[in-house]
């Protein structure tokens, strides 16, 4: 919209002689000069202003984590994640069970408070952004009775939630879809991105005895730590795969945040004979949001290569139009213009093309990202960016403007 408004006002009619309220400024006159080949004045504008709204879009929707000591919304509320290559029998909430399984005593009291959340596993492909193939077999969480009460985690989507629901959409797992169809929940981003299906889709899968089993993704989460697997019902798991006893994967709520170290530790070196590996829930999730940056850094590179592509475009305009127009500025100084005031003159045209792509590439960034706008937008460095990228443009044009002032423009006006 910016742009077609632009190439209006760049297309109009303007009058011969000025009128009685024309403005003697030189940055006046180079906002008329830059309407005398309004397809190069727009070409410029809308690199300039497609490079300036890629940068800062993209900068605008780059993932962060909470610096401050609270747990990200896609932890869930829990501090460790941890999983088993041999899935471990019994409750570890029971001090019981941990003590016949080996565990440190020590370990109890890092433990003290916390509650262990254990998920059924059936080993398979990760289906997080980690995985650079797509996944023909997915890695199957049984989500426990505790998991859907609990309510935890934030949605992207999910079906139509029935009255019995309670607003949870974790129970549209309780749902019955007939035979051969079981609930599932997966994160957005792997369902879109890695597993290519969509809300109400379903993914083939087979039991233990090899019939074909459909999953149907009913709920989708938001950016949580459960990126690289499928949960469907606990109940429909032990139907499914009754061989897959035990549990293999397991999230660790915990009151006080500064014993989980040492809760790792002692879990890792109390469970070591089931391949047990932990790690915080947060560098779990920091690692999928790692990707993320990736991919936008690479838009943000294509967007950085645009706008030099842009200001280059701006320099040469400059000179084409500093070299078509050598006698009138050649007349301009015999009418006692000085070589500054002409630079002045030329600087502002392309300033002006400069500022204007700038301003509606980041008004286009900002509706876009409206649904972001907040105090965790990263507003210092989308402005140091756009100040990057104004004085970019300010250095190429000042270096244009030398260069194309830098012969006697005199000899031009002999010759007519």
């Amino acid at each position: 919209a910016g742009l077609g408004q632009l190439s209006r006002w760049l297309q109009r009619d303007r009058p011969a002689a000025p009128g009685p309220r024309r403005s003697g400024s030189l940055a006046a006159a180079g906002a008329r000069n830059i309407a005398r080949h309004p397809g190069r004045s727009l070409t410029a504008v809308s690199l300039v202003a497609c490079a300036v709204f890629v940068i800062a879009a993209v900068g605008a929707h780059r993932p962060t984590i909470a610096s401050d000591s609270q747990l990200p919304p896609g932890a869930g509320g829990y501090a460790v994640v941890a999983e088993s290559d041999l899935p471990v029998q019994g409750d570890l909430n029971d001090p019981g069970v941990r003590q016949g399984l080996g565990l440190p005593p020590a370990l109890e009291e890092s433990l003290e408070g916390a509650r262990i959340l254990q998920l059924r596993s059936l080993p398979g492909e990760d289906v997080s952004c980690l995985n650079l193939y797509r996944p023909g077999r997915p890695r199957l969480l049984g989500a426990p009775p505790a998991l859907v009460e609990g309510g935890r985690f934030p949605f992207a989507s999910h079906l139509p939630l029935g009255p019995h629901m309670e607003g949870n959409p974790w129970r549209l797992l309780e749902e019955d879809l007939g035979p051969g169809v079981v609930p599932a929940v997966a994160d957005a981003n792997s369902a879109q991105w890695i597993l290519h299906r969509g809300l109400g889709e379903e993914i083939a899968i087979e039991n233990a005895a090899g019939r074909p089993v459909r999953l149907r993704l009913s709920a989708l989460l938001r950016g949580s730590i459960l990126q690289s697997e499928l949960l469907i019902p606990e109940a429909a798991f032990e139907r499914l795969f009754p061989e897959r006893t035990g549990y293999g994967f397991f999230l660790v709520e915990t009151p006080d945040e500064s014993r989980v170290p040492a809760l790792i530790a002692g879990l890792e070196r109390g469970l070591r004979d089931f391949g047990f590996d932990a790690a915080p829930a947060a560098d779990r999730l920091a690692r999928f949001l790692e990707i993320e940056r990736t991919y936008l850094s690479t838009f943000q590179s294509l967007g950085g290569l645009g706008l030099l592509l842009g200001t280059v475009g701006l320099a040469l305009l400059l000179l084409r139009n500093a070299f078509e127009r050598r006698r009138e500025l050649a007349a301009l100084q015999a009418f006692g213009f000085d070589r500054r005031r002409l630079a002045r003159l030329l600087f502002w045209e392309t300033a002006l093309l400069l500022l204007g792509g700038i301003a509606l590439g980041a008004g286009a960034a900002a509706v876009a990202s409206l649904p972001h706008l907040g105090p965790r937008l990263p507003w210092a460095s989308l402005g140091a960016t756009l100040g990057l990228v104004l004085a970019a443009g300010w250095l190429a044009n000042a270096a244009a403007v030398r260069l194309a002032l830098r012969r006697d423009l005199l000899p031009a006006l002999k010759g007519d």
